[in-house]
């Protein structure tokens, strides 16, 4: 039995990349999964490959933006009407979604653009899944954050960073919120981590770049999605019980604090 037998989780922003990861690993780990994304294509190709590895009966997916309040409900009413029940959110769905590095070049629709997704998904996936999870006085959310709240960086736009840091404190917010259900919220705040097409091709094609970077970690390394997905598994399992309103750095040493 694995760390998670027994949990039925809805896994956003999971078609690839780090989310695929989390996906992966719970199925690992014994929960059933519902994968979501916006791309329909490499969502379904992900569940294929995911249902091919663990079983069709464990996992499925719904296709929707976290933004959309009837695709974020919908996608909750998906997993609870194919597995029965809801006891694991993750809100991974988010990122700078094409929008300007340079603050002087950002719109107000890029500003808007970023904290629909980003912000809004994660508020709208959180209420849906709470309003499931009370009625089993359990459950566990872990919210998605990053390095980039509370670290100036110069691979993140203003909008992104702002984002990223009003996830951190919704996540200890809703923890205060909702702890008298049995339901407990964290967050995980990443750094660089290799995963999707556009990192890879960094990593592979811009040496010097990459040699500063791994010169202010703290060990011989650039994570990867499973080292996401680990503490994903750690935060949604029983094994977390008694921690909530927490967000964990997973940074290699670039910002402790």
């Amino acid at each position: 039995m694995g760390r998670l037998a027994e949990e039925i989780a809805v896994v956003t922003g999971s078609a690839g990349g780090i989310g695929f990861g989390i996906a992966q690993a719970f199925l690992q780990e014994g929960a059933k999964v519902c994968l979501n994304d916006v791309n329909e294509t490499l969502l379904k190709q992900s569940f294929e490959t995911l249902a091919a590895e663990f079983g069709s009966e464990k996992v499925t997916y719904y296709t929707g933006s976290v933004g959309s309040s009837e695709d974020a409900y919908g996608m909750v009413e998906h997993a609870v009407k194919t597995f029965g029940t809801l006891t694991i959110a993750v809100n991974n769905a988010g990122g700078a979604l094409g929008t300007p590095l340079d603050f002087e070049q950002l719109t107000a629709e890029d500003w808007d653009k970023v904290m629909g997704v980003n912000l809004r998904g994660t508020f709208l996936v959180s209420q849906a899944a709470v309003a499931v999870m009370k009625e089993n006085k359990r459950g566990s959310i872990v919210n998605m954050s990053s390095v980039t709240a509370k670290k100036g960086m110069k691979t993140a736009n203003a909008a992104y960073a702002t984002s990223k840091g009003g996830i951190a404190t919704f996540t200890r917010k809703l923890a205060y919120d909702v702890g008298h259900y049995g339901i407990r919220v964290n967050a995980i705040a990443p750094g660089s981590i290799v995963s999707g097409e556009k990192m890879r091709k960094l990593h592979a094609n811009n040496a010097e770049a990459v040699k500063k970077f791994r010169e202010e970690l703290l060990v011989p390394f650039v994570g990867e999605p499973i080292d996401i997905a680990n503490a994903a598994v750690f935060l949604a399992s029983n094994e977390a019980r008694y921690i909530t309103g927490e967000v964990m750095e997973i940074n290699g040493g670039v910002y402790m604090g």
